[in-house]
């Protein structure tokens, strides 16, 4: 069956200093298409210096998919080459674990589906990954009665995230990968706004479990996190927080 290429919209909502959203919508809503990001030079240098065409290089690319597919059938013989690597219609795709300032090739390619074979121009549209705005802000805290009161040094933005202990440290990774994948769950969700503190703040803690070990975590937060964080450790007993160690 002879598949006509499609025209494709591409919006880059978000771009962030290790992220990216971007949005896809061909005009033929039943296209199918796979979608790459390569870093800019690594891209540009294989076409310089072993002078491979576009198709050369996507044809790289797809057999390497294709290495993964079979790998994939193995165990899972109903999979199928365009459920595990094909979108099709609107798309709205977050990308993530990108280099900050770093020049990236934002990769479209039009697929048929039954032969795998590229359709049309594969679409390579350049973008560049900000710096991260480092913050050296710092934070103590205070317990006071069933408040918990965290002190930054400076007025730069920052968030405190609150959870039980046993949940921050479940695994080697402890309280970094909790912030990290704590954070992109609120801007998933879209109320990361509403949870950015400035000074000096107040958090309430009656509604802690009764004598259950708490992790109480201040980190910067500009958009991206960009400090380091400070875990504190309390825990609510008898109406009132004690410092208390997981």
């Amino acid at each position: 069956m002879n598949i006509e290429p499609t025209r494709f919209n591409i919006t880059f909502d978000t771009i962030r200093a290790t992220s990216a959203i971007v949005s896809i919508s061909p005009e033929n809503k039943n296209a199918k298409y796979i979608v790459d990001i390569l870093p800019y030079w690594d891209y540009n240098d294989a076409l310089e210096l072993v002078h491979k065409s576009d198709q050369e290089i996507i044809d790289y690319e797809a057999k390497s998919l294709l290495l993964v597919y079979e790998d994939h059938l193995q165990n899972d013989p109903e999979a199928s080459f365009s459920d595990i690597f094909l979108y099709s219609g609107q798309r709205t795709l977050r990308h993530e674990h990108l280099s900050s300032d770093y020049e990236y090739e934002y990769v479209v390619m039009q697929v048929n589906p039954s032969t795998r074979q590229l359709i049309g121009d594969v679409i390579r549209i350049p973008f560049t990954t900000p710096k991260i705005v480092e913050s050296d802000i710092q934070f103590d805290a205070e317990l006071s009665g069933s408040k918990i009161i965290i002190k930054p040094t400076n007025n730069d933005p920052y968030l405190v995230i609150i959870d039980r202990a046993e949940n921050v440290y479940r695994d080697s990774s402890g309280p970094e990968q909790f912030v990290i994948d704590a954070v992109r769950l609120f801007e998933d969700y879209g109320f990361i706004e509403s949870m950015i503190c400035r000074g000096q703040s107040e958090i309430e803690c009656n509604d802690m479990i009764e004598n259950e070990v708490y992790a109480v975590i201040a980190v910067g937060y500009n958009g991206e996190i960009n400090s380091g964080n400070v875990v504190f450790q309390c825990a609510y007993i008898n109406g009132q927080l004690q410092w208390k160690m997981w």
